[in-house]
């Protein structure tokens, strides 16, 4: 949860991605993704919001909202694939 606070994109953004595996009662792990929504760095701001929608945490949709999934040139298409397919029960 401390790497969520590392300078740089690289370290917040693994992070993120480590905790989206965490048990879904550790809240812990989704209030630290929360906290990455406000990052710098968009990458990390969008895969914070994902890992929350795949945890079905709603904290990160505001984000989500604003991104075209069906972008497959955006460096996002695919985390954005998975967060469609997880919320359409695939």
């Amino acid at each position: 949860m401390e790497c969520t606070r590392d300078e740089g994109p690289e370290v917040p953004r693994t992070a993120c991605f480590v905790l989206a595996a965490a048990p879904a009662h550790a809240q812990e792990a989704s209030d630290s993704l929360a906290s990455c929504l406000v990052d710098t760095d968009e990458v990390v701001r969008v895969e914070a919001a994902a890992r929350l929608a795949l945890r079905d945490d709603p904290r990160g949709d505001d984000i989500l909202r604003g991104l075209d999934a069906t972008n497959e040139d955006s460096p996002h298409h695919w985390l954005l694939y998975d967060v469609s397919r997880h919320r359409h029960g695939y």
